[in-house]
């Protein structure tokens, strides 16, 4: 009879063995919440482009708006818009006519008044060298880095304490605030255009070149 108990009781007692606890349930995972970047703030500078002749007197200035600039006269009054597209910038006035459009062009850039006459080309040339003619194919100026010659003068363009200045023939021609590029500066010298022209060109260069 033993025989048969013993067989019987480790059986039992297999079956009576405790089971192993379950695992304790995974903790949710917490995903690290990055804080957004912020883009830089726009400075006071930036958002004011203004043109002074070699007297600090203000010629015009551009003031930043969605999609380009407001244009304004040397008293504060909005005389124009600025318009950036993906190759060229319009300017018109403030009754909607159109006063300039400059365009890119594989060859560099056609800047253009009103009812479409070419005031002028810029050509790309070799060593950096930027010429530029008139409507007539005359060369009026070449420009390399940050020097210009026009009509067989040579004029310069530095930044001093923040203000661009453009001098040449032994004066201060044009002093440019809240611009971040020297070299564009120099075609305010170019001879006929006026300031709705010289927005369209000072904005394509900023922008677009």
């Amino acid at each position: 009879m033993y025989r048969y108990l013993l067989p019987l009781c480790l059986t039992l007692a297999a079956c009576s063995k405790p089971s192993a606890p379950d695992a304790p349930p995974a903790k949710p995972t917490t995903k690290t919440q990055v804080a957004p970047t912020k883009a830089a703030p726009v400075t006071q500078q930036q958002k004011r482009i203004e043109v002074l002749d070699g007297q600090g007197k203000t010629l015009f200035s551009l003031k930043v708006k969605e999609g380009g600039y407001k244009l304004l006269d040397a008293a504060g009054q909005t005389i124009g818009k600025v318009k950036i597209e993906a190759d060229r910038v319009k300017v018109k006035d403030s009754s909607g006519t159109l006063k300039a459009k400059i365009k890119q062009k594989d060859y560099g850039f056609k800047l253009e008044g009103p009812a479409e006459t070419l005031l002028y080309k810029g050509k790309k040339k070799d060593g950096g060298k930027l010429k530029v003619k008139n409507g007539q194919d005359q060369v009026i100026a070449v420009f390399k880095g940050q020097s210009v010659e026009i009509g067989g003068k040579n004029y310069q363009t530095a930044n001093n304490a923040g203000t661009i200045e453009v001098k040449g023939d032994g004066k201060l021609n044009y002093q440019v605030k809240g611009y971040s590029r020297l070299e564009p500066t120099l075609t305010l010298l170019l001879p006929g255009l006026d300031t709705y022209q010289r927005a369209a060109l000072l904005t394509f260069l900023l922008k677009l070149w």
